[in-house]
């Protein structure tokens, strides 16, 4: 029967005690009988230390490959997007918010109104942030009490762009709220018993939190292997610059963290550097995002950047399927 096996198993050709250097052109996998679906495989997978994917996807972090529109494609389908460094500082920003954006889950910071604000002010607000809803609150601004939330339903053919805000909402008493915290999973199934199109989140006082809106529901249920944090929204990733030659830009790292980045990659052809070392720490001092070091061929700069806190590698160098690096140079080896 041993007769019968044709190649290699992967421990056999991986664990070779001989020195030798495996490309994509090398290898041939072969199909073997199975007893399960193709509906049974898990793909899921860890992409770094805090989070996981649905499908182990990423895109690269090249200016002609991964922008906000290719991350949130990568998102929705279950893998994830690094947005490129090769523009300014805001540039890069605008891309991550954007992709968190485009699903919004929990909206954090919603815009609001006051009921003395009248539908004039709703009209530059909807046209600036691209929304039709709007809660409002006691004084117009975020964490205040909520009074009630105003819709295109209720400015409809409305001439007198004058009257107050207070006159045409839907009061509190009408409105269904759920009370914060509550998970997405929860926020989403209130949406589908109440049939309503918001979801405003208040605390116990009646302040509001957060809000959530039935547009992204119905997204969910479109892409229901799509790649999101906690709060629901689309992950996404950006690079930063970190060769032997680059400024420790942490200044644009802190800005894509806030502006909602998961993981931060750090671009370099060689992470096994002092530089990308200390660049790690001083992230790791600075904001909780997790990140992303490399490159790393051997398991003495694996174990380099892991303890300095990377939650995550770039394995290989020039081992790409239309890479020539270790062709043409015999260098970097994976």
């Amino acid at each position: 029967e041993s007769e019968l096996v044709d190649g290699y198993s992967a421990a056999e050709i991986f664990s070779n005690s001989e020195c030798q250097g495996i490309t994509f052109d090398d290898l041939i996998v072969l199909p073997d009988s199975i007893d399960f679906g193709v509906g049974e495989v898990e793909l899921n997978t860890k992409v770094t230390r805090n989070y996981s994917l649905n499908y182990p996807l990423c895109s690269t972090p090249m200016d002609t490959v991964t922008e906000s529109e290719m991350a949130i494609c990568m998102a929705l389908n279950g893998g994830i997007g690094f947005i490129h460094s090769n523009c300014t500082e805001e540039d890069q920003i605008a891309m991550v918010e954007k992709v968190k954006s485009y699903e919004n889950g929990f909206i954090m910071q919603p815009a609001v109104l006051s009921p003395y604000d009248n539908v004039r002010d709703l009209d530059i607000l909807r046209n600036a942030k691209k929304i039709s809803g709007v809660p409002v609150t006691i004084d117009g601004k975020m964490g205040s009490k909520l009074v009630g939330l105003i819709s295109n339903r209720d400015t409809d053919f409305l001439a007198d762009k004058s009257r107050t805000i207070a006159e045409l909402m839907t009061p509190i008493d009408k409105l269904v709220t759920g009370l914060y915290p509550l998970s997405i999973e929860e926020a989403n199934k209130i949406l589908k018993e109440s049939k309503k199109g918001y979801l405003p989140l208040i605390d116990i006082d009646g302040n509001l939190k957060a809000l959530t809106t039935r547009t992204d529901l119905k997204k969910q249920q479109a892409f229901p292997n799509s790649s999101k944090d906690s709060n629901g929204k689309l992950l996404v990733g950006a690079a930063v610059r970190a060769g032997f030659r680059d400024e420790m830009d942490l200044d644009r790292v802190i800005r894509l963290y806030e502006a909602g980045c998961n993981i931060i990659v750090l671009d370099a052809q060689n992470g096994d550097c002092d530089k990308q070392i200390r660049f790690i720490r001083a992230i790791k001092e600075a904001c909780p995002v997790d990140v992303i070091a490399g490159n790393v061929v051997t398991v003495s700069q694996a174990k380099l950047l892991l303890e300095a806190g990377a939650d995550g590698l770039r394995v290989g160098m020039g081992a790409g399927s239309i890479a020539t690096s270790q062709l043409v140079k015999a260098v970097g080896r994976a």
